[in-house]
């Protein structure tokens, strides 16, 4: 609730899975007293706070002559391992694809794949922010759009599917200093507004560069008037293997609801995929 305030109390929000075992720690190894009760307390009020996000309404399902299966994926520009994930992507068969920090190079890797996903938009880089949607469903739109920070530009990908429902895949910046902090937040209040205005169903998913913990996310769902997809935290990024923190979310606006949302393998990222199926 304090990053609200500023970006560096932020930062501590994203870690809240990890402090309810620590405060259980203390309490074991305090003894017995009064400051046993505080820690308990605490304990008590924050597996309620880590719960928060999960309890949310999932909407009303609408008739869809199949589900839609989509894969997003954070490759990671510097992945120099990409042939289990052409091998993987190929294998998942997806309707459609939402690939971030996507260079010339990834795109050439997985070109194989991408030739079957006959209509697309993409803005590739040679830093984190290249992005690619990819589609076997026909789109009546796709476009990239661009939201200014401090630093640069900051993109994201709107697409309209046939049935008319709309897609947001984006990738905010990671709020790690205060000018990538406020193009974060900047993002997120563009976002809202135009997830606000679109009159059918929405799926925005992607690399959110936040946890749900965060005060900031939290606003911006609200702003948006979107719910999380499913009722799991998926630990999708992680340094070395270590899977810590759920990065990578699907959010739902109107008459849609998830099937399943799922987790896929390490496959040479620093981020592991998610499968998702809507109807």
């Amino acid at each position: 609730m304090l990053g609200r305030w500023h970006w560096l109390l932020e930062l501590f929000s994203h870690f809240a899975l990890f402090y309810l075992p620590c405060l259980l720690l203390a309490a074991l190894l305090v003894g017995r007293g009064w400051w046993r009760l505080l820690l308990l307390t605490l304990a008590l009020w924050q597996a309620w706070f880590i719960a928060a996000p999960l309890r949310v309404p999932q909407g009303h399902a609408v008739t869809r002559p199949a589900p839609l299966r989509i894969v997003a994926f954070n490759v990671y520009y510097r992945n120099g391992a990409l042939a289990p994930a052409a091998h993987w992507l190929r294998r998942e068969n997806a309707d459609l694809l939402f690939l971030t920090e996507v260079t010339e190079d990834i795109a050439g890797s997985l070109a194989g794949v991408l030739v079957t996903y006959p209509q697309s938009c993409r803005q590739l880089a040679n830093s984190p922010f290249g992005l690619l949607l990819a589609s076997r469903r026909p789109l009546r739109a796709c476009e990239v759009v661009e939201v200014e920070g401090e630093y640069r530009a900051y993109p994201y990908v709107r697409a309209v599917l046939d049935d008319g429902r709309v897609i947001y895949g984006i990738h905010p910046p990671p709020p790690l200093d205060g000018a990538l902090a406020r193009a974060r937040d900047a993002m997120f209040s563009a976002l809202a507004q135009a997830v606000r205005a679109e009159r059918a169903p929405v799926i925005v998913l992607g690399d959110m560069n936040s946890t749900p913990f965060s005060p900031r996310y939290a606003d911006f769902l609200v702003a948006a008037d979107l719910r999380e997809a499913g009722s799991g935290v998926w630990p999708t990024w992680g340094p070395a293997g270590w899977w810590l923190l759920p990065l990578d979310r699907v959010l739902l606006r109107g008459a849609i609801r998830s099937r399943a949302v799922t987790l896929g393998p390490a496959l040479g990222s620093d981020h592991r995929p998610l499968r998702i199926t809507l109807e």
